[in-house]
Parts: structure tokens; C-alpha cells; sequence
């Protein structure tokens, strides 16, 4: 047991060093490895603060990469203004592994455009894109039945493919609806009976750098983006789930130590999601009722509460309406 002082109670758990002390809540991301740390007698006062600030537990995390000050939030001493900033401080809070994350990072400042570094967190986060364990991206394309592009018919897309082209060639303006360019897209638009999917076309999942995102083009309420480098890792089998994948493309299993719980609609329960409300890319939350349970594609059936209209959305997609 440890030496410092300390006062666990029904809701929090408090630790003290002389005048100083750390108290944290029961739902504190790091309030279980506290208290493990206090059943070692070599742990130190400065090991608490450090799990008891989400600010300090990122900078130790990180090897200092990520500091946060009165002036923001600064990557390797440059201040970072986009939303992959806000999704750190979510997955420290939520427990979650931050090496994904922050590879993802690293692996999008090397991106030469400024406006897909602006951009390209919104995408993963509107698409419920998922990471794999070298911080890059899985996304879902749609080709011919025969693995071919189903634009010029002559790029072979099997398997363990790596297809590349040169980024010079291919258009950063997102207002270029359709330009050249390798395209990849989220479910709606590139998954099975996606937008762009047509009957006897096959959907395969990719995977993706960062740093090789071109372009979050306008059009297709922002469904799909132009890259100049993808792999083709899998054949499509079931839906991405917003998570991190492995090395074998599989997604890690939750454990409950360190997870929050994955939030699993109910029919009946109220929910928000995101509807396009126009054919220039915007998107707006609204809330709605849940009709029926998830079917064998993990699909349920969601009524809006304003306009009654139904919507089929796959539950991942799908978030707890929390009211005001």
C-alpha cells in the first residue's frame, strides 16, 4: 500500500502530499489506475498528479509532443488549431489508447496541404471513419465486379494492391466536383447500396496515409475525398466500426477497465445523427426515435421527431440525445 495519504469515497477518490492534493471523480478516464497506483508503496505524489490531469497525462503520454498551455494546444512546438485536437482530449477522457491518434497526427502534418489538414478529422468524424494501430485510415471503395476501377476500367484493385498517383495531377480545390484523383468514401456513398455503388459493383475496404489526402471535395455532401495513395486490405464483409483496427484489420475488442461502453441504441430510445440537408456538402444533427432493433447489416430504423420522416442508419452512427 502507498505512503500517501488518501480518502476514498462513494464518488471520488482523493490523495494527498503535504498541502497538495488530487481528487478525482469515479468517472475520471484514469480514477481505476489511480487507485491501483496506491496499492504500490514505490509510487509518488508526482505519478498521481500526472494521471489526475488529462493536460499533464497527454504530455507525459505523448513524450511531450502535445503540450497545452494558455495560448493552445501546440504539436512539436507548433500551435495546431484543427478538430483532431478535440478528439485527443476525448480518447484520454474516454480511456482509449492515445498511440493511434497521435501516429494519425504525425502522419497528417506531413500532409502538404493546409486545407486537408483542416479538414480531413471532420470527414473521419462525420463518416465514423476508423484507425488503424500506424495512425493512418480505412475507408470503403466501390469497383467493378472484377476488381477493376469502375472509371477507366484498368486499374486492378485486388488485394494487397498498393495504387499510387501523382499528387501533382490531382486537383486540392474541393469546389472540382469530379477531377482526377484516387477516390475513396465513406458508407453512404462508396459502401453497398452507397451512392456511387451500382448493382454487381463490389465494395473493398482501403487504407490510407493522412498525408496522402488531396481533396474533401464539395459535392456528394462531402461522401468521398481524392487521395493519391491507397492499399486495398480486404474484400468488404461487415461495416467499419469507429474504432482502431490491428494489423490484420480486425477491431480491437473493448475492455471494460479502460472503455467507456460502446453506446448500443434501444427501439424506443431517442438519438442524434447526421442528415444532409443539401447537395453542397451541409450536414445537421437531428434527433429521432429508434423503431426497430438492429438488423444482420447493424441497420435500425430512425424516425425524426420534427419532420416524422424515417431514415435507415447504421447504430454507429448514431449518438445518445442527451436533453438540455
Amino acid at each position: 500500500m502507498s505512503n500517501l495519504a488518501h480518502v476514498l469515497t462513494s464518488s471520488s477518490l482523493t490523495v494527498y502530499c503535504g498541502a497538495e492534493f488530487v481528487e478525482v471523480g469515479r468517472d475520471h478516464a484514469n480514477f481505476n489506475k489511480i487507485a491501483k497506483k496506491l496499492e504500490d508503496t514505490n509510487t509518488t505524489f508526482k505519478e498521481i498528479q500526472e494521471l489526475g490531469s488529462i493536460v499533464e497525462s497527454i504530455r507525459v503520454s505523448t513524450g511531450g509532443k502535445i503540450e497545452v498551455t494558455d495560448l493552445g494546444v501546440f504539436y512539436n512546438g507548433e500551435l495546431i488549431h484543427n478538430s483532431v485536437v478535440e478528439a485527443i482530449f476525448d480518447y484520454k477522457a474516454a480511456g482509449m489508447p492515445l498511440e493511434p491518434i497521435i501516429k494519425f497526427l504525425e502522419n497528417l502534418m506531413q500532409n502538404s496541404s493546409k486545407r486537408s489538414i483542416d479538414q480531413l478529422w471532420n470527414f473521419v468524424n462525420i463518416h465514423k471513419l476508423p484507425l488503424t494501430e500506424d495512425g493512418c485510415l480505412l475507408a470503403y471503395k466501390s469497383v467493378r465486379s472484377n476488381y477493376l476501377d469502375k472509371h477507366s476500367g484498368t486499374i486492378n484493385n485486388d488485394v494487397g494492391q498498393v495504387i499510387k498517383m501523382d499528387r501533382n495531377k490531382i486537383s486540392d480545390d474541393p469546389n472540382h466536383a469530379c477531377h482526377a484523383g484516387l477516390h475513396v468514401g465513406g458508407l453512404a456513398y462508396s459502401g453497398p447500396n452507397g451512392s456511387f455503388s451500382c448493382a454487381g459493383d463490389r465494395v473493398i475496404i482501403v487504407k490510407f496515409n493522412p498525408k496522402n489526402v488531396v481533396c474533401v471535395p464539395n459535392d456528394c455532401s462531402y461522401g468521398k475525398m481524392r487521395v493519391c495513395e491507397y492499399e486495398v486490405v480486404k474484400d468488404y464483409c461487415e461495416i467499419l466500426r469507429p474504432a482502431v483496427y490491428n494489423c490484420d484489420y480486425n477491431a480491437y475488442e473493448c475492455d471494460e477497465d479502460e472503455y467507456e461502453d460502446e453506446f448500443e441504441p434501444t427501439v424506443g430510445e431517442m438519438v442524434e445523427f447526421l442528415v444532409a440537408f443539401d447537395n453542397y456538402g451541409g450536414f445537421s444533427t437531428v434527433v429521432g426515435e429508434v423503431l426497430t432493433p438492429p438488423d444482420e447489416n447493424d441497420v435500425v430504423v430512425v424516425r425524426e421527431v420534427v419532420t416524422r420522416a424515417l431514415h435507415e442508419v447504421n447504430y454507429y452512427e448514431l449518438d445518445k440525445h442527451i436533453p438540455f
